[in-house]
């Protein structure tokens, strides 16, 4: 039996479409689907079985699975397979999508799923992402390893996985003909810097090129100033100490004899 809410809008829907007003329809249409599936797994459903055998299925289904994702079972087994449908159908992704399926990483705090999808070119995600949204993503792999597990974890702790993970995503939308902002190497030469990892600053700051920002470029050469004279005292240090033990050294020969 027909819900109260389905039974109003079919009525609407009859009603429009006596009227011909198509325009109207189509979002009445769109409202209804969007009412009828509540879940990522019913859309899935829905999508499989509009594309059996040779029979296609629109592109909104997939946005409207994208927004029902909220687990990560919906993130890695619906939206998965969902993408494989869209794929072996020949159905393009688009970036309204792209960023529906980085919004549904960031719902279940997953950033790094999205970096699986972006190098994985079969799903197409990083062809379609805009820019904000994968600068967006780069926050969001800062956020969900933060610098203070770097003393914790050490050289191959958490903390360094978000750089690692930002490097990889990076060249993945790069390889795409993705062209990166100012602000996306401001982004990456900060995560760096802020982790120490003043080798892979310098190699985003290099990529960079013109498009680095003033302000990031004297952060960076800052940095890089301040380690040079840390390595120099300490240098310094250990060369200051091997005299003293020479010293010593020649000094108890002596009383020996």
């Amino acid at each position: 039996m027909a819900t109260p809410y389905l039974s109003r809008r079919g009525a609407q829907l009859a009603n429009l479409s006596r009227r011909g007003n198509n325009t109207h329809l189509s979002v009445l249409v769109r409202q209804i689907q969007s009412s009828t599936f509540q879940t990522a797994s019913e859309w899935l459903n829905y999508i499989e079985d509009k594309t059996s055998g040779t029979n296609l299925v629109k592109k909104s289904a997939l946005d409207y699975l994208l927004r029902a994702c909220n687990t990560e079972d919906d993130l890695r087994n619906c939206a998965a397979k969902a993408f494989k449908v869209y794929g072996d159908k020949r159905i393009e992704m688009n970036q309204t999508a792209a960023g529906l399926f980085l919004n549904a990483c960031f719902r279940i705090n997953d950033p790094s799923a999205a970096v699986e999808v972006l190098e994985d070119e079969s799903k197409r995600v990083q062809v379609w992402i805009g820019k904000s949204a994968f600068n967006k993503l780069l926050t969001r792999l800062d956020a969900k390893y933060p610098p203070a597990a770097a003393a914790a974890e050490g050289e191959g702790g958490g903390a360094r996985r978000a750089v690692a993970e930002m490097e990889r995503a990076l060249a993945a939308v790069r390889r795409a003909g993705f062209r990166p902002t100012p602000r996306t190497y401001h982004l990456l030469v900060n995560s760096c810097l802020k982790r120490d990892d003043l080798e892979r600053a310098q190699k985003f700051a290099d990529q960079a090129g013109s498009l680095l920002r003033a302000s990031t470029a004297e952060a960076l050469a800052t940095r890089v100033s301040q380690q040079q004279q840390q390595q120099a005292k300490s240098m310094e240090g250990e060369a200051a100490s091997g005299q003293n033990e020479e010293g010593e050294d020649a000094g108890g020969g002596e009383g020996s004899k």
